[in-house]
């Protein structure tokens, strides 16, 4: 199980966060490959928003349980009380040559390079007034290719 941020989540909360870098996955038995999470594989709830991944995912090998994804790459939830739930999140690349469409029903958006740049007040959440609460920012000095970055980055 491989992720950009986690390999394995069972429980919690995972949100805004990205990553850039690409995975890639040769090898037998069980390729779980996610932009942000490998594997989720729980009896609990994860919750996975507000993120992105512009990092390549490739999975070419056959094995066990071969599963890639721009968010997530395997969701091995028992239950649908426990089943993953992504919002919010985008990915830009996945070239994959087997992709477990059955168990990854929770992929949001696959978005272009150009478009996700654009995306930081999208990434942003509302408050009860749907006033925006700004934790993203646009990447106006180019620390992050111009993607969104977190605004602490800046900040500091």
């Amino acid at each position: 199980m491989v992720g950009g941020i986690v390999g394995d989540m069972s429980l919690g909360l995972l949100e805004n966060c990205y990553n850039t870098i690409d995975i890639t996955s040769k090898g037998g038995g069980n390729n779980l490959v996610g932009g942000i999470i490998g594997r989720v594989y729980s009896y609990g709830k994860v919750n996975i928003k507000n993120s992105y991944n512009y990092g390549a995912i490739t999975s070419t090998n056959a094995g066990i349980t071969n599963s890639s994804g721009g968010i997530l790459g395997n969701n091995s939830a028992k239950s649908g009380n426990d089943i993953a739930k992504v919002e919010n999140s985008y990915f830009t690349n996945i070239s994959a040559t087997y992709l477990d469409g059955d168990r990854n029903k929770v992929e949001t958006g696959k978005v272009t390079e150009e478009e996700l740049k654009g995306y930081a007040s999208i990434l942003n959440e509302k408050d009860e007034e749907g006033n925006e609460i700004e934790i993203w920012v646009e990447d106006t000095t180019g620390i992050n290719n111009g993607y969104p970055i977190l605004k602490w980055q800046v900040e500091h």
